[in-house]
C-alpha cells in the first residue's frame, strides 16, 4: 500500500459516492432503521474489512454507524482505503434495496470539517 496524493485522492473520491474526507480520512455516516440493522450492517462491513485485510475506526451509536476509513502504516488514503469505502457501499445498496436504511449521511469535500448533509433515501 502506498499513500495516495491529494489529486489522486479527489480523483478517486468521485468513484465512491457518498463519502468525503475528514481529517485525513474517508469518511461517511450512516443512520439505520434501529440498532439491530446497524449492527448488522457493520457485521457485513466486517467480514469484507477482514478478507482486504484493511479495518476501518467506526463507531456505532445505536442506529447510527459513523465510519472512517485510513491507513495508519501509510498515514493517509491508500487503494486499500478505496476498496473498503467500495465495499461498504455495496452492502449499503444491499441494504437500502430492503429498506433497511434511514439515512445516508453525504459529507461535504471540506477537509476537516465534521458538519454532515443528511440525504433522504
Amino acid at each position: 500500500m502506498t499513500r495516495l496524493t491529494h489529486d489522486e485522492t479527489e480523483v478517486r473520491l468521485e468513484e465512491i459516492p457518498g463519502w468525503g474526507i475528514t481529517q485525513g480520512a474517508l469518511h461517511r455516516e450512516i443512520e439505520f432503521r434501529n440498532f439491530v440493522e446497524a449492527f448488522g450492517f457493520m457485521t457485513m462491513v466486517a467480514i469484507e474489512a477482514e478478507k482486504l485485510n484493511h479495518h476501518p475506526d467506526w463507531s456505532n451509536a445505536w442506529n447510527k454507524v459513523v465510519i472512517d476509513i485510513a491507513s495508519h502504516s501509510e498515514g493517509g488514503i491508500t487503494e486499500t482505503c478505496f476498496a473498503l469505502a467500495a465495499a461498504v457501499n455495496r452492502a449499503l445498496y444491499r441494504l437500502e434495496r430492503l429498506g433497511r436504511v434511514a439515512r445516508a449521511g453525504v459529507v461535504p469535500r471540506d477537509r476537516g470539517v465534521p458538519a454532515v448533509a443528511w440525504v433522504s433515501l
